[in-house]
């Protein structure tokens, strides 16, 4: 069991020193204040590190001399400014100016692979600024290929170590970082590195920590996350399995902790995504233990105002973003490139509720416009859109739409090109995998939010009460002029969605264990073994193939649409704000529609389960003609 609390009570045998945590975790290059979007549509005001700076600033002056800064992953990936990581590391500097005196990697760290961390982490070292240190505890990089080399050497050259230890207020503090088995499996490629089991490092660390380096207060950064759904809770396990560890800093998941999560003497602490908040958790040590005797999220609203400095650095990084990244597009910053007279659901409302989202039918349309622009009449239109909500990382409210507003909805990734975005690639599946894909929402979405699937040219319903993988009732292919057809097994359909999903996707396989197989094809039918065979060309006349990036489909999207009269500014139109009808739930317990037309998973599952009820009627029938024979006796009877 655990609980939620505030301040744990705990006896102490000693003078007890005072230590503060300040935390965060997720910035997610949120450098700039962004628009955080309500569930009814609202936009706020909310973020940006000039006012986490003075928050950061205000904490520390009550404490001067026993206050740290931690933060616990996925620093980077999520607007415009990281565009910039690989070869300006603005994140890296810029929390190294805020003072912060450790950090990890998250998953989303390592989206650019780790060729694009080597030299991240070269430009933050060769910039002249102050960087954040950091910790990586279970990576291991073998030695042999000369990529694994350079990662070594670039962790070797920017001070990255497995553990750190601090001093404050008399007290020795030691700090260890995780990246968690959720974080390691949604990086885009690890390349060799390997990611050690997470318990099995901490139990390492702290055992180094206590008995080695007698520290009093162990720290451990956590890429890993916590769940509702306790099996999926990570951290709570970690904490559960470690009890040497006094403060879990729990990222990844996006949670927000209004107050300490105890598991035994273990706190876990979480101060939600995208520079929201800062946490503040005050302990009082002794050698009794660690007790929380505080514990604060500080809102980084309007209300805190901007650090002149740091406001004045994010400034000039705008004009870096726009020289070196955006000129190429024509695009700027801070352009309005359209408006939205109403908002759109939130990404967290979209986890809490598997089926359509009125943003989702949005990015699709974005997808299926921008491959029919760049490839004209004459070429086979696009029959299935799909985009995963984990690839959807920020909403759109009602008022103006600017550049980087645009991008965060999409912000995620790296192409083959090595530029920022994933790009539009356009496979082919036969019917039968199509209908496979649609079986993943609706079973794993409830347990893995990422795999929530958003569509457009298919539509089709499910039933959550029947068995896994077969809960889809009804499916069929819906034309952009409303025509219906049915899906039919052997036939082939060409399907666009980024690329990381259709890596994703071939290798379902692997991630399932053998259970969901789909494999992507040519438009012959024959296996696809190279995305760049079926990598949409953003221009053909240009040579090779020019990447067309999903957040581009979804600037160019919006700026297709009619200005308004009065603002002279391309509107949304007011059909996004209906559901289309392409994904609903249609839960039932009657027999026949849980039991009827079963699919291959479903015949699969029913005859192990009947083979499972035969071995056990078999056993059963074997104890009780042994219990007959009585004591003494084997199988053989009275020939012994």
């Amino acid at each position: 069991m655990f609980v939620l609390l505030g301040v744990a009570a705990r006896g102490d045998d000693m003078s007890a020193r005072t230590v503060s945590i300040l935390f965060t975790h997720d910035l997610h290059s949120h450098i700039l204040p962004h628009a955080s979007v309500s569930d009814d549509g609202a936009v706020q005001d909310t973020g940006g590190f000039a006012r986490l700076a003075t928050a950061i600033n205000r904490e520390r002056s009550r404490r001067p001399s026993s206050t740290i800064v931690v933060d616990a992953g996925d620093y980077s990936m999520g607007t415009l400014f990281h565009t910039l990581v690989m070869d300006r590391a603005v994140e890296l500097r810029m929390l190294g100016l805020l003072g912060y005196d450790a950090g990890t990697f998250g998953n989303h760290d390592l989206d650019f692979r780790w060729d694009g961390v080597v030299r991240s982490l070269h430009a933050a070292r060769s910039s002249g600024d102050r960087t954040i240190p950091l910790i990586a505890s279970n990576m291991i990089i073998p030695r042999g290929t000369t990529a694994l080399e350079q990662v070594r050497e670039a962790f070797a050259a920017y001070g990255v170590t497995d553990h750190i230890i601090l001093q404050r207020n008399g007290l020795r503090i030691g700090i260890f970082a995780l990246l968690g088995k959720d974080a390691a499996r949604d990086c885009p490629s690890l390349d060799g590195v390997i990611v050690e089991d997470a318990v099995t490092t901490a139990g390492r660390l702290v055992s180094l920590l206590r008995d080695t380096e007698r520290v009093d207060l162990v720290v451990c950064l956590s890429h890993s996350g916590t769940s509702p759904d306790r099996p999926h809770s990570e951290d709570v396990h970690l904490a559960e399995q470690v009890p040497g560890i006094d403060v879990i800093v729990s990222g990844h998941t996006h949670r927000t902790f209004t107050a300490p999560m105890r598991i035994g003497t273990t706190s876990i602490v979480s101060a939600g995504p995208n520079c929201a908040n800062l946490g503040v958790l005050d302990l009082s040590v002794s050698a009794g233990g660690a007790t929380v005797s505080g514990y604060r999220l500080v809102p980084l609203d309007a209300s805190i105002p901007d650090d002149a400095a740091i406001a004045e650095r994010a400034a000039r990084f705008v004009t870096e973003i726009d020289s070196v990244y955006l000129r190429r597009f024509g695009l700027a910053f801070r352009q309005v490139i359209a408006r939205s007279p109403f908002g759109f659901e939130t990404v967290a409302y979209g986890y809490a509720n598997v089926g359509e989202l009125r943003l989702g039918d949005l990015i699709t349309d974005a997808f299926a416009h921008a491959v029919r622009s760049v490839e004209g009449p004459g070429v086979r239109p696009v029959d299935v859109v799909i985009q995963p909500l984990g690839m959807i990382r920020h909403s759109i409210g009602a008022g103006p739409i600017t550049v980087d507003d645009a991008f965060q909805v999409l912000s995620l990734g790296r192409g083959p090109d090595g530029e920022p975005g994933y790009p539009l690639v356009t496979p082919y599946v036969r019917g039968e995998d199509l209908l496979t894909i649609l079986e993943v929402g609706p079973t794993l979405a409830s347990v893995k939010g990422d795999v929530h699937l958003q569509f457009k040219g298919v539509r089709f319903a499910f039933n959550p009460h029947r068995l896994p993988l077969n809960r889809v009732t009804r499916a069929e292919l819906v034309g952009d002029d409303g025509g219906v057809r049915e899906i039919h097994p052997d036939s082939l359909y060409r399907v666009c969605v980024d690329h990381y999903t259709a890596v994703m996707i071939g290798s379902l396989s692997d991630l399932s264990y053998g259970v969901v197989r789909v494999t992507p094809r040519k438009a012959d039918g024959s296996p696809l073994t190279d995305l760049h065979d079926v990598m949409v060309d953003a221009d053909a006349s240009a040579p090779g193939t020019q990447e067309l990036k999903e957040w581009l489909a979804l600037v160019q999207y919006l700026r297709s649409f009619p200005p308004a009269a009065e603002t002279g500014i391309p509107e949304i139109p007011v059909r996004y704000k209906e559901l289309r009808g392409w994904y609903a739930a249609e839960p039932s317990w009657n027999p026949v529609g849980i039991l009827r037309a079963p699919n291959g998973f479903a015949l699969r599952a029913a005859g192990g389960v009947i083979a499972l009820a035969g071995i056990v009627i078999l056993l059963v029938l074997m104890v009780r003609q042994g219990r007959g024979r009585g004591p003494g006796t084997s199988a053989k009877g009275s020939e012994q």
